[in-house]
């Protein structure tokens, strides 16, 4: 996918190489159709970014890759996926997934876990799964499950203590105050890291894309939380 946010990062072109490489070493082998339905974010320029983006960028790539959402079809009768579109599995535009893998420092999960995924499945519209992934149990809705993978370097004690009062401050507590990170101090860390009102104007044309496919939205991208343009 081509990425309209922001100019390549070199943090950017390390995951697109370590993509790559697993690639060349045939580690995408099952399914059969696994590869084909792997892509990098190219876009997110922080923690709460590297949730939502992938989740509204997975329609639009199925939309780009029809084999890709072939594949995702003949999938959609399990609850591997979860649709806004009364006809089922129809559209690319309509499909992103019901259950999404996140792994990160463990020192973060209460960033993620209280935070980024009430946050992200409020702007999605799609209430959130408290029962395990594997459920059979029926709802009146969809409804999107989260499960977080922490691993942390072999911190010292005293490394530990430093970090996670860190994390609480400058992570928890900025992002508790700013779930979607629009303000002052969010907003001026991601245009650090090359956000800009262009990229804003991106994110907002992507929105109203994936809220077009799902007939929920204007296209405006009002109050979804990209962040980049002014308070």
């Amino acid at each position: 996918m081509k990425n309209p946010f922001s100019p390549p990062r070199q943090s950017i072109l390390a995951v697109a190489e370590k993509h790559n490489l697993a690639s060349a070493n045939s580690l995408y082998t099952h399914p059969l159709t696994l590869a084909t339905r792997i892509f990098t974010d190219d876009f997110a320029t922080d923690s709460f970014q590297n949730v939502y983006f992938p989740l509204l960028q997975f329609p639009v790539y199925l939309s780009q890759s029809p084999f890709a959402f072939a594949s995702t079809c003949a999938s959609s009768r399990s609850p591997t996926y979860v649709s806004r579109s009364t006809g089922g599995c129809q559209s690319p535009a309509a499909v992103i997934p019901r259950h999404t893998h996140l792994i990160s420092h463990a020192f973060k999960r209460p960033r993620f876990t209280t935070l980024h995924f009430p946050t992200v499945s409020s702007l999605l519209s799609f209430p959130i799964d408290t029962q395990a992934p594997s459920s059979t149990s029926t709802h009146p809705s969809p409804q999107l499950s989260f499960t977080f993978h922490g691993i942390d370097p072999p911190f010292t004690p005293s490394q530990r203590t430093a970090v996670e009062a860190a994390e609480r401050e400058k992570g928890v507590e900025a992002w508790r105050a700013d779930p979607r990170g629009e303000g002052a101090v969010l907003r001026g860390k991601r245009e650090g890291r090359g956000w800009s009102e262009s990229s804003q104007r991106a994110f907002e044309e992507l929105v109203g894309r994936v809220e077009g496919g799902w007939g929920i939205g204007s296209g405006k991208g009002e109050g979804r939380g990209g962040g980049a343009s002014g308070e």
